[in-house]
């Protein structure tokens, strides 16, 4: 899963509550999860804040995530750090897919 903090001016904390409910728990559970941030540090702050739901949700945040601040107006293919930083992201993100996905599947052979 990967989930995807637009650009605004103000950071409100209501905004993760809704995908952090109950709810989300079995779906989500046991599950890697990454970010990517459209602007600032407070983008960056957003990131870190979802990954401690995300904890608490026992998904596997991965380590990586890609924060984008264009000032330039570059397109994004031309960002190399951009590429690299999506590319070990998504990389990550497979990894942690596979493990995680083996040992659900051992988890629910022991169960039956």
């Amino acid at each position: 899963m990967m989930i995807s903090l637009p650009w605004c001016r103000q950071i409100k904390r209501q905004a993760a509550s809704p995908w952090t409910g109950d709810y989300a728990y079995a779906e989500w559970g046991n599950k890697p999860v990454a970010f990517v941030g459209y602007g600032g540090v407070g983008r960056a702050r957003a990131v870190e804040q979802l990954r401690l739901h995300a904890i608490e949700l026992q998904m596997a945040p991965i380590r990586s995530a890609i924060h984008i601040l264009i000032k330039d107006g570059k397109p994004l293919s031309e960002l190399e750090h951009l590429n690299q930083a999506a590319r070990q992201m998504l990389d990550q993100l497979a990894w942690w897919t596979a493990a995680l996905k083996a040992a659900r599947e051992k988890s629910l052979r022991q169960v039956a």
